[in-house]
């Protein structure tokens, strides 16, 4: 088991950076593709996505998600594949996107490993590039009937090159290392709807004032077996980033969920 993991992710690994040229810094919530009942074998969902971004940007975003699963009783495959549309002061891009693959091996009832790879890009943004892979414990747990929680924490590290600022020096390129700790909490009505809150914080391990912080926040109305709404909001926060960007970024989406 442990020896086609290795293989398996290795090969996803190459596969996935392979696919882009360019990718942008920045945290995003994939628990909302874990979130409700996964079942055993294949899975297919998708999002049809409207953002309002403030902060660092004034945009509208039109997107589309579609995220794979496979679920056996031990362990869980996700693939996350993102595109959007973007305006911004007059201006438009249909090149960003986010793709994430993750692997969960379940130890126990409770515990479990993570590993990850990820790469994002956003032309309205300074980054070009950000390699991301991490690894490391998960623990999860019911707190009542309804509601459960989990906590993890990771080793990651992050490879990030910058597009030039006009009239401005280079940035140099960065590598990072940084503890990624994700606290999930998830209140669920059967049949109605979820009440979803989780909370990202990355430090750079050695210097924690270069940290990168995500809360967001989401409900989602379950309309029947396949399709539900969803709606969130979250806080980003950049405690380094490179010149002429903001450290804080706001969010409102509201989502079609489609599931097969």
């Amino acid at each position: 088991m442990k020896s086609t993991f290795c293989s398996l992710f290795t090969m996803s690994l190459f596969i996935l950076l392979g696919l882009n040229e360019k990718a942008h810094a920045q945290i995003v919530n994939i628990q909302s593709a874990l979130n409700g009942d996964i079942s055993d074998g294949p899975g297919l969902s998708a999002e049809l996505r409207q953002e309002k971004k403030g902060g660092n940007t004034e945009t509208e975003r039109l997107s589309g998600q579609g995220t794979v699963t496979y679920k056996r009783p031990e362990d869980l495959w996700l693939l996350l594949l993102r595109r959007e549309y973007s305006t911004e002061s007059g201006q438009s891009s249909s090149d960003n996107y986010f793709e994430h693959l993750r692997y969960r091996y379940n130890i126990t009832d409770h515990w479990g490993l993570e590993a990850y790879i990820q790469v994002d890009a956003d032309q309205f943004r300074r980054s070009e590039r950000r390699d991301v892979l991490g690894t490391g414990p998960r623990y999860q747990f019911k707190v009542t009937e309804n509601f459960d929680a989990a906590v993890s924490l990771s080793y990651m590290h992050e490879r990030e090159t910058f597009s030039p600022h006009i009239g401005e020096p280079g940035e140099p390129d960065r590598e990072t290392t940084r503890a990624a700790s994700v606290l999930y909490l998830n209140w669920k009505w059967p049949d109605c709807c979820t009440l979803s809150n989780v909370t990202y914080y990355q430090p750079e391990i050695g210097h924690v004032h270069n940290n990168k912080t995500l809360n967001e926040s989401s409900l989602l109305l379950q309309i029947n077996k396949h399709l539900s709404y969803r709606v969130s909001s979250n806080y980003a926060y950049n405690g380094r980033p490179p010149f002429g960007v903001k450290k804080v970024d706001t969010n409102f989406l509201q989502a079609l969920v489609i599931k097969i």
